[in-house]
């Protein structure tokens, strides 16, 4: 759940990559005319024509990938702390910065 606004700004970003290009949002278009409405056609072609820039969306898409990656990690680390306590092993105290660091990017590869 914490990590879907960060994958749809990051999708968002990936997505406007590849529909900048005038050729396939034609065939994009085209692709619809006979299935699709008219007005979902101009709908899709209004989103097309206020595709961002890239400059405005990369350091957005940036932060959103690396809260991705951040809120993934949490989870493993969740996941690793549930299997401890349902095996009933005892986890390792970390009681210093370091050892909680090593811990969040152990989890995070």
């Amino acid at each position: 759940m914490l990590s879907l606004p960060a994958l749809l700004l990051f999708l968002v970003y990936v997505g406007s990559i590849f529909l900048i290009s005038e050729e396939i949002q034609n065939n994009i278009t085209d692709y619809l005319q006979g299935p699709v409405d008219q007005s979902v056609i101009d709908m899709i072609s209004a989103i097309f024509e206020n595709i961002p820039d890239f400059s405005s969306l990369s350091i957005g898409a940036l932060i959103g990938f690396l809260f991705l990656l951040w809120s993934a990690s949490n989870i493993f680390r969740q996941l690793k702390n549930f299997l401890e306590k349902i095996w009933n092993i005892k986890p390792a105290e970390s009681n210093t910065i370091k050892d909680f660091t090593k811990d969040a990017i152990v989890s995070f590869l």
